[in-house]
């Protein structure tokens, strides 16, 4: 929907994985390192401290002792972390899911009109508030809202059909009169 908006479509491209970030920042930090300034005059007033506290060890454990330090707790974070990718196929899913929301517990949705919109200040929680307030005897489910400039298209549980158009022929809001129609199947 988005796609047609804009005219333009999405490219869905792969999330990395927990290890492939830890890779990539992990080698960002190295690069890093290899172009820092090493003579840095906080540095060359402690020289001897520095050597006298590293020298036992080797060159290799000196560099894998900082990259652990820097990055243990990141590894931690990122070895078992889940992957995010999901597959979609363009269209089909879109329509599965609509379809199992709209019979979700068995209740199907009819659409229908009100004559209240953008311009009347229409907002979803003020329409439901609306529908409840006419039909205070019924629980009526609402599904999807789409709210126009001068009127509002919605969904509701198709069992009570009848009684919301009934509701709403003698309703009035803020003095004008509502009227509510269902859309034909």
């Amino acid at each position: 929907m988005l796609e047609r908006q804009i005219k333009k479509t999405f490219a869905q491209k792969p999330v990395p994985k927990g290890m492939d970030v830890f890779q990539t920042r992990l080698a960002n930090y190295i690069g890093s390192l290899e172009s820092m300034d090493v003579h840095t005059p906080a540095l060359e007033e402690l020289p001897a401290l520095i050597e006298e506290k590293l020298s036992h060890l080797s060159k290799e454990d000196l560099i894998k002792g900082i990259v652990a330090k820097e990055f243990s707790h990141i590894y931690e974070d990122y070895k078992n972390a889940p992957d995010l990718n999901v597959t979609f196929e363009r269209g089909s899913q879109e329509r599965k899911g609509r379809k199992r929301k709209d019979t979700e517990k068995g209740s199907r949705f009819s659409r229908f009109s009100i004559n209240l919109g953008r311009k009347n200040n229409m907002r979803p929680d003020l329409l439901i508030n609306i529908i409840n307030r006419h039909t205070p005897e019924y629980k009526i489910r609402i599904g999807r809202i789409d709210i126009q400039s001068k009127h509002t298209i919605f969904e509701a549980d198709w069992h009570y059909k009848q009684e919301l158009v009934k509701a709403f022929r003698k309703a009035k809001y803020k003095g004008n009169p509502l009227m509510v129609q269902a859309f034909q199947r």
